[in-house]
């Protein structure tokens, strides 16, 4: 649960529960565990999507939790290079963009 969302539900203000959080240890640590649970409940609602054959949550899946075989390995092809400010308002000029804000 969200800290917004928490502290609407007891009736205090973010504020509150972040004081809470960064002076009283013992809450942070109730928080931290809470959280935990949302965890778990969140991957074992992924694992049954997964089992029920929905391909997107597998691949989520494996790609996070099995990244050394089932890693995207498409390779992007990015060229980057430096040019001046002049070299920059001619390709855009080339491109059809002759205005351009200061």
């Amino acid at each position: 649960m969200r800290i917004t969302s928490a502290s609407k539900a007891v009736g205090i203000g973010r504020s509150t529960v972040w004081e809470h959080l960064n002076k009283d240890p013992e809450f942070m640590a109730a928080y931290k565990a809470a959280e935990q649970q949302v965890i778990e409940l969140v991957e074992d609602a992924l694992i049954q999507t997964c089992l029920k054959g929905n391909l997107g949550a597998i691949v989520f899946y494996l790609t996070n939790r099995a990244s050394d075989r089932w890693a995207d390995r498409r390779q992007p092809n990015v060229v980057t290079q430096t040019m001046s400010r002049e070299e920059a308002l001619a390709l855009l000029k080339a491109r059809g963009i002759d205005e351009v804000k200061e």
